[in-house]
């Protein structure tokens, strides 16, 4: 199964999976035309019922469909509909129309200040006050004369506050339950951590490849690295020294950038010699230090209680 957040959600992505037969659960957006029909429809009473409880996460849940159709030979035809959970928290809900409250609040006291100020604005700036207001301009867009609530965008929001859904493909409810949805989603926090490692400290935010194979080499020596790391974290964690030592292990790894080959033309490669902690990290990795390279004479720990 794929777990796919709301960047994937379109219609030509959906269709793309549905054709391939491949099993998703995707994010999809509350405010979207069907999604939005079926939370406007639903009864709050009936929601809110121990039935439709979801104790692991805290929240309601109830299942219905998602009308599909794809292209065939230049024309849609319809398909057998998705899987569509829709999901509510009333806590959430509560933050939410709390926080509209306020920035209602906030945004008029903003405007009346434009207004006021006869301040100059732009595109930008005119469509982040819009979002909730309707806006009155001169004639070269650019000063506020005056402004009114935009109720319809106000009540949209607030309908649809504390609600979230997932649309799913191949993955039934009899062998899936709603629980088991929300578990696979929630799984995409741990993905996303992994791929930030990889994007930050693997440097593989970008790959710059422009051919298949290329990109599947890189993503080989991204796999690679990323394995190990993973060694180097377990045996940073597993050693008090280390970690005494070290506050993270990117700090670690930063003690070895010092250690350097140097090659001349018709000359042997020198290694540059350990030094201080780079020794204690060799050792507690059980690696051995190139000869000639580990320091002839250490300083002696200090003694602990007399002993």
């Amino acid at each position: 199964q794929l777990v796919l957040d709301r960047g994937y959600l379109s219609a030509e992505s959906i269709e793309l999976l549905v054709r391939k037969r491949i099993s998703f659960i995707m994010m999809a957006k509350t405010n979207s035309k069907d999604i939005r029909t079926t939370i406007l429809s639903l009864n709050a009473d009936e929601l809110c019922l121990p039935g439709n409880w979801i104790p692991e996460h805290g929240v309601y849940g109830i299942e219905s469909s998602y009308p599909f159709s794809v292209t065939v030979k230049g024309q849609k035809r319809k398909v057998t509909p998705l899987r569509l959970c829709i999901f509510f928290d009333p806590e959430q809900q509560g933050a939410d129309r709390k926080e509209l409250a306020q920035h209602i609040h906030e945004t008029a006291l903003s405007l009346d200040a434009i207004i006021e100020e006869q301040t100059a604005l732009d595109d930008r700036t005119v469509k982040k006050l819009g979002k909730f207001f309707s806006l009155t301009l001169d004639e070269k867009k650019h000063t506020l004369l005056s402004y009114t609530t935009n109720e319809q965008a106000m009540h949209s929001y607030w309908a649809l506050s504390g609600f979230f859904a997932i649309i799913c493909s191949r993955v039934k409810h009899k062998e899936y339950p709603l629980s088991y949805v929300l578990d696979r989603y929630r799984m995409r926090d741990e993905q996303e951590k992994c791929f930030m490692f990889i994007k930050n400290e693997q440097n593989g935010r970008r790959l710059r490849t422009s051919t298949e194979p290329s990109t599947d080499g890189r993503m080989l020596i991204q796999f690679i690295a990323l394995t190990l790391n993973a060694i180097i974290h377990r045996v940073y964690k597993n050693n008090t020294e280390l970690t005494k030592r070290f506050p993270t292990r990117q700090h670690m790894v930063e003690e070895m950038r010092s250690i350097r080959r140097i090659e001349h033309p018709k000359k042997a490669k020198i290694i540059t010699e350990f030094v201080g902690a780079q020794v204690d990290i060799f050792d507690a990795f059980g690696f051995d230090i190139p000869s000639g390279c580990r320091p002839s004479s250490r300083p002696k720990k200090k003694k602990q209680n007399g002993s």
